[in-house]
């Protein structure tokens, strides 16, 4: 048990690292999004947006604002949190720029790329909720069972949404397989004659199922311990990275 227990704690640092690149992929995507959306009505309200030079502009502006940011984020040290806040929303505004800029020149790939970029924030978070044990959960079974049955019954019932999402991660691996080998388009870029294969947008189903399926399995391994290896919603704000991670001695 001890083993297990070591082997667990090691499974919960890996995790943490995996949720914060997920975070970080959809904070980028959230804000791709919204640039997407600003480039649209540009695009459709202002007619110097077509032009060659109002995309050099951005691109200049957005570079500007972002080593401008990069700079004062770098001198925070000495300036403590007030430029590293400067620093920070100056990257932002930049990276956003940048976005739009990027956006005018997807041209007729921009729709498909952000109703692909949906799909991705939606399992994303989803996988993300599954770590703060955010996702829907049935409850009756708890209120049911003897207190001394309750951690067998949440092991259990961890397991069979572990098995569950493991059935359905094989589908979604043979759906993206198919869509691989149909050489499936979700846009062919007017300007490039570049085709974007449908089966990138499709690779987050078999990605986000794994993810959910590998926190059940810790979910799983917790209950059987009787220990958090996951940290709950309550314990966030103020959980250092050994307790984020579930990691802190009971």
């Amino acid at each position: 048990m001890a083993r297990l227990a070591s082997l667990l704690r090691g499974l919960a640092r890996i995790d943490a690292w995996i949720a914060g690149l997920e975070s970080a992929l959809l904070c980028a995507l959230l804000l791709a999004l919204v640039a997407g959306g600003f480039a649209q009505v540009l695009a459709q309200n202002v007619g110097l947006a077509a032009s060659g030079g109002f995309r050099l502009g951005l691109l200049a502006a957005g570079l500007g604002l972002l080593s401008l940011g990069a700079a004062s984020a770098l001198a925070s040290r000495r300036g403590g949190g007030a430029a590293r806040g400067r620093g920070s929303r100056g990257m932002l505004a930049g990276a956003f720029l940048l976005l739009v800029a990027g956006a005018f020149a997807l041209s007729n790939g921009l729709d498909a790329l952000m109703r692909a970029s949906v799909l991705w924030i939606g399992l994303l978070g989803a996988s993300l909720a599954t770590r703060w044990r955010r996702h829907i959960t049935i409850e009756a079974l708890e209120k049911v069972v003897p207190a001394s049955w309750k951690r067998p019954a949440a092991a259990a019932v961890h397991l069979a949404a572990g098995g569950l999402l493991l059935a359905l991660l094989a589908v979604s691996l043979e759906y993206v397989g198919e869509s691989r080998a149909r050489a499936d388009a979700l846009f062919v870029h007017r300007g490039t004659g570049f085709a974007f294969p449908t089966w990138w947008a499709k690779l987050i189903l078999p990605l986000g199922l794994a993810t959910m399926a590998w926190r059940f399995g810790l979910l799983f391994g917790a209950a059987l311990l009787g220990r958090d290896l996951l940290p709950r919603e309550s314990a966030l704000p103020g959980a250092g990275p050994e307790e984020e991670a579930g990691l802190a001695a009971p």
